[in-house]
């Protein structure tokens, strides 16, 4: 077999078939210097030294790449190392932390505002964020909602609160000719905006509020926040779009208040 070890190939490749660019340009990076005759051996040499996670994206790299060739990852040999990498749980904003961060991201430029406020204030993820259509915008009476098709015929509709929706009437208001795109958020070339120039933002407002902010973080304070007001988990789940309350459990955190009033309790 010829293999093609061109790094912008693969990439588009992988753009063609729906991967997202971020992804699309870590996979890429990531079987730089591969052994074309011997990806199980490269992977294996890889092992050595490399955390867990990393491993995870070389192997899943090296099967795209793989595939990409026109191969058949199951007849090679991509073990290298099967620890699991442990993830810890991000901690999620405190009240003070997150008004710093909106304090932040009303510098940003329009759309990216807009995004970065959302993302706290609704628990989208990222990508849902920033590949979100006008036509997903609904607007009944004093009510907005993002809607979100599902399997079958289930949609999800989140909703924004008294603050967002007045945020969000006046960028719709500001929009103008960017409207006949189609896209909430325009970005280059008719697009929409990309999540790693989001990404982008959140790292230069964690570095004036000096707290490492990123989307999933983001996404766990909104849980967390509104597990804290009383929600039950069930609501929650469909806030966040998730299929198994399993995984729902994961994003809710007991926050410093909720402990403290537990001692207090204890000692009564």
């Amino acid at each position: 077999m010829n293999f093609d070890v061109s790094d912008s190939n693969f990439h588009d490749w992988m753009i063609d078939r729906g991967m997202s660019e971020n992804s699309a340009r870590t996979y890429s990076q990531a079987i730089k210097g591969i052994w074309p005759n011997d990806p199980g051996g490269w992977l294996k040499r890889k092992s050595s030294g490399s955390s867990p996670g990393s491993l995870t994206v070389y192997r899943a790299a090296i099967r795209k790449w793989i595939r990409f060739n026109g191969g058949d990852p199951s007849k090679y040999a991509l073990k290298g190392r099967t620890q699991k990498a442990k993830r810890k749980a991000p901690r999620p904003l405190t009240d003070g932390q997150l008004n710093a961060y909106r304090k932040c991201a009303q510098a940003l430029p329009d759309a990216y505002r807009m995004i970065a406020l959302l993302l706290p204030a609704t628990g989208l993820r990222i990508s849902e964020c920033c590949g979100l259509k006008l036509s997903q915008v609904e607007r009944r009476k004093n009510r907005i909602a993002l809607v979100f098709e599902g399997k079958g015929e289930h949609e999800r509709r989140v909703y924004l609160g008294a603050t967002m929706r007045r945020e969000f009437v006046a960028y719709l208001k500001k929009m103008g000719p960017a409207k006949k795109s189609g896209w909430l958020f325009q970005g280059n070339k008719g697009n929409h905006v990309s999540s790693e120039r989001v990404r982008q933002y959140l790292r230069e407002i964690s570095h004036k509020i000096g707290i490492y902010v990123y989307p999933h973080l983001l996404r766990h304070t909104y849980a967390t926040n509104l597990h804290e007001k009383g929600n039950s988990v069930r609501v929650i789940q469909a806030a966040l779009g998730h299929a198994s309350a399993k995984t729902t459990m994961r994003y809710i955190h007991p926050t410093d208040s909720e402990l403290d009033r537990i001692n207090l309790e204890a000692t009564c």
